[in-house]
């Protein structure tokens, strides 16, 4: 039992070191210069990018309403060493809703559409199917926000050379297609929806009678300047796009989407931050969205409208039109938007009030760790609280390494009690012997239950991607743990021991 003990306070001691340790970033100085900042991060990201096996990164910081730093690390193409640069270009993923938002608010401000109309009745060439909720409730605003009550997922991945569907094939199902429906009851909570984002495709081009892609270069890519956007693939130097990179290295053949409108954007890390300088005051509290969205337009994107739930309310407050919306601890309104696709990861943060912003684009599934310490010195630099990601890293890292180190010192004390045990006497190998025969079942089963906890954590990709380097180590010490448990009910304790 005194063994027992200094185990028991080693692991305590063990914990508590690393809740500190595991608290403390490295910490970059509020108030440095950009060119200080930027020499930091020139140093950090490297090696972040080596630890976590990050093909390639860009990053731009927006300043007072300017894009005052930008750079490009590691590779567009390991496998012919092609260097990563500012002008890469990446598939913003999901960051596409918020500029998504952008040209549906120009519908508005032109006339074309109202947020409180229905959709219904502006489609001619798709309907919604029959369902136990009115159709009628499902309005632009709901569509935007989130909280139209329609279905989460879609696949629209094709390859570059193969026929596209049509959206509303899309829209109904084509090959295999969730398609769109009204799951739950429109406008009353959040429910995050890629189908939403494509039925507001649709939308687009039935009110203006112009592909989407076309109406969102002219009306709202071109006059921001972002000169290296496009929602065509066709008009994409392919060249120019970067690889990607699943979890375990293996480049992703070159896909495209058969929709636009909620992950579709082909853009650089200047330009995202060209889209994030026309959403904040600038330091002469000029916008530069004038002529693009009037002043309240842009105010409305930034609105909340629903509470976020599930996983997105790890990192938000709320949900406005085609952006996340957090409150920081300074009482600041803070606007965000990620994108998750096969192979890439990426971040979008800005304050609009400060005028302050940083674009994350990597070419990795292994990313999302690396973006919350990314994020994390920003934060810093900027003298405010880490924001809702940062956090969250903050406080599942320590006890998932609380967790790892509590199983090694378990597994070791199990092994020694049992060969200990061996050793006197005390213990037999006895797997089918009757003695503490209730105990033992009990024990054998949790043990079972943890392996097959491992095993499904093994393939569970949203966990390998939100712990690329921790799970490889958590997921085998699980697995000892529960097989060398296991193993000790065969060695049974002798009746006189």
């Amino acid at each position: 039992m005194n063994i027992f003990r200094h185990y028991l306070l080693l692991i305590i001691c063990s914990n508590v070191l690393l809740l500190v340790s595991g608290c403390t970033p490295k910490n970059v100085e509020d108030g440095t210069t950009i060119g200080q900042f930027s020499a930091h991060l020139n140093e950090r990201i490297p090696h972040l990018m080596d630890y976590y096996n990050i093909p390639g990164v860009c990053i731009a910081v927006v300043k007072n309403g300017t894009l005052k730093w930008s750079n490009a690390y590691g590779y567009a193409d390991i496998e012919n060493e092609q260097p990563l640069t500012s002008g890469t270009i990446f598939r913003a993923e999901s960051i596409t809703k918020s500029v998504t938002a952008w040209g549906i608010m120009n519908l508005v401000e032109r006339g074309k559409i109202a947020l409180d109309d229905p959709v219904a009745n502006y489609l001619t060439r798709w309907e919604f199917h029959e369902s136990e909720f009115l159709q009628s409730n499902v309005t632009f605003r709901s569509v935007l926000s989130h909280s139209a009550g329609i279905n989460s997922a879609i696949y629209t991945d094709y390859p570059p050379d193969k026929p596209l569907p049509l959206l509303e094939d899309v829209l109904d199902g084509a090959n295999g297609n969730p398609g769109t429906h009204i799951i739950q009851e429109p406008g009353i909570s959040f429910l995050y929806s890629n189908p939403g984002f494509i039925l507001l495709e649709l939308l687009t081009e039935e009110v203006t009678d112009t592909a989407f892609a076309g109406y969102m270069q002219s009306s709202i890519l071109t006059p921001l300047g972002m000169g290296n956007s496009t929602f065509s693939f066709v008009e994409v130097n392919r060249s120019r796009i970067t690889s990607t990179y699943l979890l375990n290295g293996d480049a992703v053949p070159l896909q495209r989407e058969a929709v636009k409108a909620h992950g579709g954007l082909y853009t650089t890390v200047d330009d995202l931050a060209r889209f994030v300088t026309a959403s904040v005051r600038s330091s002469e509290g000029q916008s530069p969205a004038n002529g693009v969205l009037s002043k309240a337009s842009v105010k409305e994107l930034h609105t909340p409208v629903i509470s976020t739930k599930s996983i997105y309310a790890l990192v938000s407050d709320e949900s406005g039109f085609g952006h996340f919306i957090e409150y920081l601890a300074t009482g600041q309104k803070a606007v965000s938007h990620g994108g998750q696709g096969t192979g890439t990861i990426t971040w979008m943060y800005q304050i609009p009030e400060t005028g302050d912003g940083v674009v994350i684009l990597t070419n990795s599934e292994r990313s999302f760790r690396f973006i919350a310490q990314i994020l994390r010195n920003w934060t810093q630099w900027m003298g405010i609280s880490p924001v809702g990601l940062s956090r969250l890293y903050s406080t599942v890292i320590p006890l998932v390494w609380i967790l790892f180190i509590s199983l090694c010192l378990l597994s070791a004390w199990l092994v020694w009690q049992t060969g200990n045990g061996l050793r006197l006497g005390r213990r037999t190998f006895a797997p089918f012997a009757s003695r503490n025969i209730y105990t033992r079942s009990i024990t054998g089963g949790f043990a079972v239950v943890i392996i097959g906890v491992s095993v499904s954590l093994s393939t569970h990709k949203m966990f390998l991607i939100f712990l690329p380097v921790l799970s490889g180590w958590l997921i085998p010490a699980l697995i000892l743990f529960a097989c060398i448990l296991l193993a000790q009910t065969m060695f049974v304790r002798n009746t006189n021991s």
